[in-house]
């Protein structure tokens, strides 16, 4: 057996056997090529495909942008989205009077098969005044604009003809309680906003009845001031313009009727709105002759009217008074006519009918109706 102090060595020596007699010396060469392996190891790692999307999805968007500068740049125009300036509340009941006015000036033209000189001298016939005459063309305009105090309601609606990019159904309320329905389809040719000054112009077509009109709108500035022009013709010289500006700080539509070139009517109106009653003021001018009508919607005997105050000029004669207006049906045929009743203050009190161009048509108004549910 072995002594206790024998064991004791042994333990030593194995221990110490273990422990470095001297200190080790670090290779800073071989610690620096590691390093490199490592990080060579990490730049070659395949990245994920996170990166990549980022990468390519910002990528695009600089070069979109930088087209759209360098055309910007080039064309030294400002870079305007096409819009619809119908979709737009404040030019929506400007652009509505214009077109609303310049449709049914022109389809009361085209309905007949005269000029609209001969059809005035027609009614001069009929008529036992110039005062009554001066505004019988322009009847189912005021009685379209005026709507029964309701205006005229705007709808913007996709649409459904390819050749125009937008579509517009206006409506308004004869004094019989019916529905009219106006149909635009349309481009915007070109929309441009400065310094919150707009420019535009829209062109398309106008379907009014059995009628198609081609039409022009624009607005544009002439100095300080913002003019909306729109024009609607059947494709030839003759024509119905509607231009909107402020005058005498009034706004005011000054409306002309054209035949193969030339003017043969101009007027102006004004729309006052106040208490929910709408008054719409119409001046006339033909050479030294000239009219004032202040016409009103109102109710009377459950019947709807339109009562007219009027003030005129014609051949260095003076007049003035009020008139009547409301609709007679015919119960055999359907058709109606417009009853005036006229009582000017010098002189007895006169009636007489003439021809109404704004009777409703059911199957296009029904049209419309199912479109817009």
């Amino acid at each position: 057996m072995m002594m206790k102090n024998e064991i004791k060595k042994l333990f030593k020596t194995n221990i110490e056997s273990h422990i470095p007699t001297s200190i080790p010396k670090v290779d800073w060469s071989v610690l620096a090529s590691n390093q490199i392996d490592v990080l060579d190891t990490t730049i070659i790692s395949k990245p994920s495909r996170s990166v990549f999307k980022f990468k390519l999805v910002f990528t695009t968007v600089f070069m979109i942008a930088l087209v759209a500068f360098s055309i910007g740049l080039f064309n030294d125009q400002p870079i305007a989205f096409v819009q619809n300036p119908y979709a737009n509340v404040a030019y929506q009941n400007t652009l509505s009077v214009s077109a609303v006015s310049t449709a049914t000036l022109m389809s009361n033209y085209t309905a007949t098969t005269v000029s609209y000189n001969q059809a005035l001298s027609l009614i001069s016939k009929l008529s036992t005044t110039e005062t009554v005459t001066t505004i019988e063309p322009y009847l189912g305009m005021i009685e379209t604009i005026t709507g029964q105090n309701l205006g005229i309601s705007t709808a913007n609606i996709v649409s459904d003809n390819p050749l125009y990019e937008s579509k517009v159904i206006l409506s308004t309320i004869d004094l019989l309680g019916n529905q009219i329905h106006y149909t635009l389809y349309f481009n915007t040719t070109s929309y441009v906003e400065d310094e919150e000054l707009i420019q535009f112009e829209i062109e398309g077509i106008f379907l009014y009845k059995d009628f198609q009109f081609d039409f022009i709108g624009k607005k544009e500035i002439e100095g300080d001031e913002e003019i909306i022009t729109f024009k609607t013709t059947n494709g030839s010289l003759n024509y119905v313009e509607s231009v909107y500006k402020i005058e005498d700080n009034e706004s005011k539509y000054n409306i002309k009727i054209v035949e193969n070139g030339l003017i043969v009517s101009e007027s102006k109106i004004k729309i006052n709105e106040e208490d929910g009653d709408r008054e719409i003021d119409f001046e006339y001018s033909d050479g030294s002759n000239y009219g004032s009508y202040q016409f009103k919607y109102e109710q009377e005997d459950g019947i709807n009217l339109l009562k007219i105050k009027y003030q005129t000029m014609i051949d260095d004669i003076e007049e003035s008074g009020q008139m009547k207006i409301e609709i007679k049906i015919d119960q055999l045929t359907g058709t109606t006519s417009y009853q005036i009743f006229v009582q000017p203050d010098d002189e007895d009190e006169y009636e007489f009918e003439s021809k109404r161009n704004v009777d409703h048509d059911e199957d296009d108004a029904k049209d419309n109706e199912d479109e817009e549910d």
